[in-house]
């Protein structure tokens, strides 16, 4: 049964678990869901049960499917259908206002400039913006100045990490945030960058006796590692 009540959306996970039940409960995306697991796993590099990053990078495709993926039928994201449904079924404004704050969510590249156990304070890496992030379970171990790609929701007043992080090599660190202020500068879309750099992170967790530089390719005089 498809949930629309606020109880389903007024935290992060509860939306991820809501998002996943419509997929569940619905032939149509049930179908889309395995063409753009293929897709998308085509694009960041294959996933295998047995990787220790395995949970990881499936969140990061679901919220993918979820926000992204135009599903062939519908010419609609996952979400923009769910939406669309809420507001037949429910006439409740503080519903419709929160899911109108998932769908503005920041899907980006971040840099940790402040770590705490209560909150951490972000840097997109395109826009330059600032975020406090409360609760930030998913960094603790990682340094000031990681260096990572998630998506960030505000759920009430708060901003929330979601349930994944591909953390990029420092050592790369300053290239990239080189490339993000030039897609930054030319007004382009940061998704392909994102998706060639998880990318890039399948290779170097795999593969870490290849040169980082041959991995995260950058210089067009250094050899791409295939």
């Amino acid at each position: 049964m498809i949930k629309f009540n606020k109880a389903c959306i007024d935290s992060f996970g509860s939306f991820f678990e809501t998002m996943s039940d419509y997929y569940s409960n619905n032939q149509m995306l049930s179908n889309e869901l395995i063409k753009a697991r293929a897709d998308y796993f085509s694009l960041t590099g294959k996933l295998n049960e047995s990787d220790t990053n395995f949970t990881n990078r499936i969140n990061a495709f679901l919220l993918w499917f979820t926000f992204d993926w135009r599903c062939h039928e519908t010419l609609r994201t996952p979400f923009e259908m769910y939406k669309n449904e809420s507001n037949e079924a429910v006439n409740n404004a503080d519903f419709i206002d929160q899911l109108e704050t998932y769908e503005r969510h920041i899907h980006s590249l971040f840099e940790s400039i402040k770590l705490s156990n209560s909150h951490a304070v972000i840097r997109d890496l395109f826009t330059q913006a600032k975020f406090e992030i409360t609760d930030p379970d998913f960094l603790y171990g990682s340094a000031k100045g990681t260096c990572f790609e998630t998506r960030i929701f505000k759920v009430k007043d708060d901003y929330r990490f979601s349930n994944y992080f591909i953390l990029h090599p420092s050592v790369v660190k300053k290239a990239i945030k080189k490339k993000c202020k030039q897609i930054h500068k030319k007004q382009e879309s940061v998704k392909p960058f994102i998706i060639t750099l998880h990318s890039y992170n399948t290779k170097w967790e795999r593969y870490r006796n290849i040169d980082i530089r041959n991995i995260y390719h950058f210089d067009k005089s250094i050899p791409e590692a295939k």
